[in-house]
């Protein structure tokens, strides 16, 4: 991994709870019980796909500030959302520290 890469993982990082900064956050998937299967089904195709492109990826992300997201991509400052049910409302409502790409499921 290149040092540029490094160093914008390292500053999104710091966006990130503690409690989600454990030794196995990049090569573990988490999801909610509380899901839905197609919603969990679209984040383990996404984090699967970065994952074969090397891109680090993270999933039930807690934030500093409280905010949760389905998935960050920490190399590219990036939040996906998984959106099944939720509305548009619900989900601009969210605080979040990065760009959000949407993806209905």
């Amino acid at each position: 991994m290149n040092k540029e890469i490094q160093r914008r993982i390292n500053e999104a990082m710091q966006e990130v709870r503690i409690n989600n900064k454990t030794a196995n956050i990049f090569t573990s998937f988490r999801c909610n019980v509380h899901d839905s299967d197609k919603h969990i089904k679209k984040m383990f195709e996404i984090w699967l796909e970065n994952r074969r492109l090397r891109i680090p990826v993270l999933t039930e992300v807690t934030f500093n500030n409280g905010s949760k997201c389905d998935i960050l991509l920490p190399s590219q400052f990036e939040i996906i959302e998984i959106l099944v049910t939720e509305t548009q409302e619900r989900l601009e409502r969210k605080k979040y520290p990065f760009k959000i790409r949407e993806v209905r499921v």
